[in-house]
C-alpha cells in the first residue's frame, strides 16, 4: 500500500509553494507534467500489484 501512496502526485503542495515565491507560471507546467507522470506510475504500480496477486 505504501508504493501506491508514493506514486501519487504532490501537485497541490508544489503549486502552493510556487505561487508563494512568485513562480506560478513555471510551476503550472511542472504540475501538468507531474500529474501525467503520476497517472503512469499509479497505473504501473496497480498493474504490478494485480499481477502479483494483490487484489
Amino acid at each position: 500500500m505504501g508504493a501506491l501512496f508514493a506514486s501519487v502526485s504532490v501537485a497541490s503542495t508544489v503549486a502552493m509553494l510556487g505561487q508563494r515565491y512568485g513562480y506560478g507560471e513555471r510551476i503550472a507546467a511542472m504540475v501538468v507534467v507531474s500529474t501525467l507522470a503520476s497517472f503512469v506510475s499509479m497505473g504501473a504500480v496497480l498493474l504490478l500489484w494485480q499481477r502479483m496477486g494483490g487484489f
